[in-house]
Formats: structure tokens, sequence, C-alpha cells
């Protein structure tokens, strides 16, 4: 009887879920409506996509010189319990 009583609880929860859901959503549908569209989006103009890299050539030369990392300071050990 206590598990046919759950049973019937969760589906009581399950279906409360439910209808609160499609009064939101009637809700919803009720404030804004089916209106028609009313801005105008064009389509963008195609723009090749410009960089610095592309559009002109490799610097000449000797190349920068690279950065050493110092390392990285050790954690501290943990004591032994």
């Amino acid at each position: 009887m206590k598990e046919r009583r759950e049973t019937i609880i969760a589906w009581l929860v399950i279906l409360g879920l439910v209808a609160l859901m499609l009064v939101r959503a009637a809700l919803a549908f009720r404030m804004y409506g089916d209106r028609p569209r009313t801005w105008q989006y064009r389509t963008a103009p195609y723009i090749p996509a410009e960089t610095y890299a592309s559009t002109q050539p490799a610097p000449r030369g000797a190349a920068p010189k690279q950065v050493t990392l110092p390392p990285s300071p050790a954690k501290p050990k943990e004591k032994a319990k």
C-alpha cells in the first residue's frame, strides 16, 4: 500500500511539472502572440578577412631573442604525520 501511494505521489509531481510548463508556455504565447516580423535583416556584404600578417610581408633581419622563463618555485614539503 505504501509503495502504491509513493508511486501515485511521484506521478502527481511529474504531471504537476508538465502542467506548469504548459501553463508557462501558454502564458508566454498569450503575452507575445504570433506577431508578424517587424525587423529587416539584410545579408552582410562579403568582407574578406584582413590581418597584418596576411597583408604585409614578413619582416627581414634577425629573429627576436627568445625569453627563458625562470624555474617555478618549489612547493613546500608536507610534514609527515
